[in-house]
């Protein structure tokens, strides 16, 4: 996701300024830096391009990373866009940080229509166990469990798990009439192996 986000950036700064890469004469720098999906490299790498004077930070796709750069972008007075991290926490967060992509409330929206407006469904959230897949848990769980008394529950696999049967598994167990998968990553194919094979 990171080279996609970088690519936009890029064709988007170049669209915005007519391909001179410059605003009202001052050029625009980019400093590419590689988060690695880790908060802690994250805050580190952003203290240091502050320490040497950068005034906006853009980025990231991980809503771990996120969270943890906008409170250092009030801290320091800087502005912070973040990239397509999803977690509705960053909403309104503070007044340093805006956010450039949607956010999984807004997926939710559109996913609720699937249901049909039938009472009584039973709702399964599939996600990771990070901030992006429990806002997504939190998300289904607003949206969805207020449509006339959907069930929702969710099954959240940690980070670290590269077999995935005994979770598919535990997801056919709850029978969902609408499973809700929130994953990110390239454990994806993996993981949509395993629903496939459990028949889910």
């Amino acid at each position: 996701y990171g080279a996609q986000y970088i690519q936009g950036l890029r064709y988007g700064l170049a669209y915005a300024t007519k391909g001179t890469n410059a605003v009202k004469g001052q050029k625009i720098e980019l400093e590419l830096v590689d988060d690695a999906g880790d908060p802690a490299k994250a805050v580190s790498a952003a203290k240091d391009l502050i320490g040497k004077g950068y005034k906006i930070i853009v980025g990231t796709v991980s809503s771990g990373v996120a969270l943890q750069m906008a409170p250092l972008a009030q801290q320091n007075d800087i502005l912070y866009i973040s990239g397509p991290a999803a977690t509705d926490a960053l909403q309104g967060i503070n007044r340093n940080t805006f956010r450039s992509g949607r956010q999984s409330y807004q997926d939710v929206l559109a996913a609720s229509s699937y249901l049909g407006g039938g009472a009584g469904k039973n709702v399964v959230v599939f996600a990771q166990d990070s901030a992006f897949g429990l806002g997504n848990f939190l998300a289904v769980n607003q949206v969805m469990g207020n449509l006339g008394g959907q069930k929702v529950q969710r099954v959240l696999v940690p980070l670290s798990a590269q077999d995935f049967t005994p979770f598919a598994t535990q997801v056919k167990s709850l029978k969902p009439d609408l499973l809700f998968v929130a994953w990110a990553g390239t454990t994806a194919p993996a993981m949509w192996r395993a629903l496939e094979q459990q028949g889910v």
